[in-house]
């Protein structure tokens, strides 16, 4: 029965635990004291991994940029601290120290505006002048209307990696980097308990439950207050 338990809720049952079990309700206020210990755990880990996660990354945004420490807080804007030239640089040693993929820096405003009202007029001008009823253009001339669409496409991908230069949303400051990260890595410290998921309500009703079920007796004459030896004759065969 104990088994079923903690498979059920991701628990381990240590030999005090074993002790304090002489009825049904030690048995669900031991689970409910367990869920409040890995939750205050929890917090405590959490706490830990952030403040190391905000260090990591103050030490390396001072290294990049030779920005005093007192002036990276977790809420400070980057943008104005790593010039766009360094920003590449960061990026890389966030990757090289995480051994991880982050979010690519995104396109620079300036460049983006320049390419989209730049090529299009371009090309329009070029196809006017090609279609101009009264001229008859060279064959080069054509060639070049043809394929200039090809040419800023190809320009594009050549030169939109270089001008990749602007932090991704929400990653604009330290605390937001530290976010990412802790996303990125997920939660490993609550990955096997599952008591998280239930309600003290509903954790009390689930041992009754699984009780009644072992004890082979109807669900309503199994109570917080029923003897697992006396009442209901669950013996020590059946805690394994």
């Amino acid at each position: 029965m104990i088994g079923i338990i903690e498979n059920t809720f991701g628990v381990d049952f240590t030999r005090d635990d074993y002790d304090l079990m002489a009825t049904v309700g030690d048995l669900q206020e031991i689970l409910i004291q367990k869920k409040e210990y890995l939750t205050q755990l929890d917090k405590t880990e959490l706490a830990r991994k952030t403040f190391y996660r905000y260090f990591e990354i103050r030490n390396l945004v001072r290294e990049v940029t030779g920005q005093t420490t007192l002036r990276l807080k977790p809420s400070t804007d980057l943008r104005p601290i790593v010039h766009r030239t360094m920003r590449p640089r960061l990026w890389s040693r966030l990757k090289h120290a995480w051994c991880q993929k982050l979010p690519v820096l995104e396109l620079d405003g300036e460049f983006v505006a320049v390419f989209l009202l730049l090529g299009p007029f371009v090309w329009l001008g070029l196809l006017m002048e090609t279609l101009r009823p009264l001229q008859a253009p060279s064959t080069w001339f054509c060639a070049l209307t043809l394929i200039y669409p090809l040419l800023m496409i190809l320009v594009w991908f050549l030169m939109a990696p270089l001008f990749r230069k602007s932090f991704p949303l929400k990653l604009e400051t330290i605390g937001g980097i530290v976010t990412w990260k802790l996303n990125a890595d997920g939660t490993p410290w609550l990955k096997n308990s599952r008591l998280d998921n239930y309600s003290d309500d509903s954790i009390r009703d689930m041992v009754l439950t699984i009780v009644a079920e072992y004890a082979e007796v109807p669900r309503e004459q199994v109570h917080s207050e029923s003897r697992l030896i006396e009442d209901l004759f669950i013996d020590e065969l059946m805690f394994g």
